[in-house]
């Protein structure tokens, strides 16, 4: 049991590196491709990937029970907008603060959703996770002025609260296979990229190139490698202390976009990022294995 923690714990922590290392892809995407146009090329690499999976698995991927029909319907909707907004958000402010947005909408609609959706009780901890988040985004907006408030910036918080209505979502798929939900949200995101490039009359490419194909085979790869990776990890892995490894994402890609992209944060930028990590984590914390008298000097 012991190996099996381990293996779920790198599996967790392996997510969380390569979460990290999306916004300098989606950054590398931007040199040949349009917001859509990547979100369109990303998706569909991941399409055939997991449909080659799903033959090889002999898995049919439209059947489902009629229950989940729904469900699917909504998270290919909600999906793929997630996708879009955080690509426009990365590709308009730091990358760093677009996840950090991300995870404030993903805190707050999770929560709501958990409660109204879900019957799930919003306890003390969440009220506490909301209030930290909050604050954290005040400290991201500060000075409070107009031109702080970026449409970039509110891209990133819708896109997770979209995010979180697909968490949502997958709680109430219990029943579905991970790869067919993995084949719905890639295929979801090439129809609505589609959608969008004809009704605007957009372009895929702003400056086409090899390496911006090998780019979005490689996040195609990623995408559904890190469906199995968090698979395996929570299913290895304590889940409370699972959600608290995959929150690390936030300080590789700090770390990452810094060294890559040059992108260093501000000291607000640092404190708003810290209350929201730990707005993050703060629900996933037992406070019940604290026992106030083992600090007692004896």
């Amino acid at each position: 049991m012991h190996n099996l923690n381990n293996k779920g714990f790198v599996s967790l922590i392996s997510a969380a590196f390569i979460l990290g290392t999306f916004g300098v892809l989606i950054r590398e995407l931007a040199v040949s491709f349009t917001d859509n146009g990547q979100v369109f090329a990303r998706s569909l690499a991941a399409t055939v990937i997991i449909i080659s999976i799903l033959i090889y698995k002999k898995l049919t991927p439209f059947k489902v029970d009629t229950e989940n029909v729904k469900y699917l319907l909504m998270f290919g909707i909600a999906f793929p907008l997630s996708i879009i907004l955080f690509t426009y958000s990365a590709n308009s402010i730091k990358v760093t603060n677009s996840l950090f947005m991300l995870y404030v909408g993903s805190l707050l609609s999770t929560a709501l959703l958990g409660k109204f959706v879900l019957k799930q009780e919003l306890t003390t901890k969440h009220y506490i996770s909301f209030l930290f988040a909050i604050i954290g985004l005040i400290f991201f907006v500060y000075p409070f002025d107009i031109t702080s408030i970026s449409l970039g910036l509110i891209a990133g918080i819708f896109a997770g609260v979209f995010e979180g209505t697909c968490h949502a979502l997958r709680g109430l798929m219990k029943n579905v296979k991970r790869e067919i939900i993995v084949f719905h949200q890639s295929l979801s995101g090439v129809i609505l990229a589609s959608l969008i490039l004809l009704i605007s009359g957009g372009q895929v490419f702003t400056n086409f190139s090899l390496n911006g194909i090998l780019v979005a085979i490689v996040f195609g790869v990623l995408l559904v490698s890190i469906g199995y990776l968090l698979a395996y990890g929570f299913g290895n892995f304590d889940a409370s202390l699972g959600t608290i490894i995959l929150a690390t994402e936030l300080f590789f890609a700090l770390v990452i976009n810094a060294l890559i992209l040059k992108e260093f944060p501000t000291s607000f930028e640092i404190i708003g990022g810290l209350l929201i990590f730990l707005g993050s984590i703060i629900t996933s914390l037992d406070f019940s294995k604290f026992k106030f008298n083992k600090l007692l000097i004896k």
